[in-house]
């Protein structure tokens, strides 16, 4: 498709105008996942940025503690990322949010072994 310059520029006008604090928008993205006593808060990226557990949480135990934050993580981080293309979709179009697949989180195993820390972990 050939675009005049004053066709161009009204486009980039228009972008400018969809993405007028885009990225602020972004990095406030959070989301928030709780269950048995073990709350986690991630962000767009993620990553964990806030945790709250009860003495239920407690008393799972480390195993099965580290099971349900790895899990709970894992559905905010899927949450998060929902959000962040909803507030992409205006902007990025149709056609780059098509090349967009968010991949579905893995379960966590229930006999996954989180107790023993690994030392390469630690170097």
């Amino acid at each position: 498709m050939d675009m005049s310059v004053d066709e161009l520029i009204a486009a980039s006008a228009e972008l400018d105008d969809r993405a007028d604090g885009l990225l602020d928008r972004l990095a406030s993205v959070t989301a928030r996942s709780s269950e048995n006593g073990v709350s986690v808060v991630v962000n767009l990226d993620g990553m964990l940025v806030g945790l709250e557990l009860t003495d239920a949480a407690i008393r799972l135990g480390a195993e099965r503690l580290a099971t349900e934050l790895y899990r709970l993580t894992q559905q905010a981080a899927g949450m998060a990322l929902a959000e962040g293309i909803t507030i992409l979709e205006p902007v990025a179009g149709d056609d780059l949010l098509s090349l967009i697949v968010p991949v579905e989180p893995v379960p966590a195993m229930l006999d996954e072994d989180f107790a023993e820390v690994e030392t390469w972990a630690l170097r």
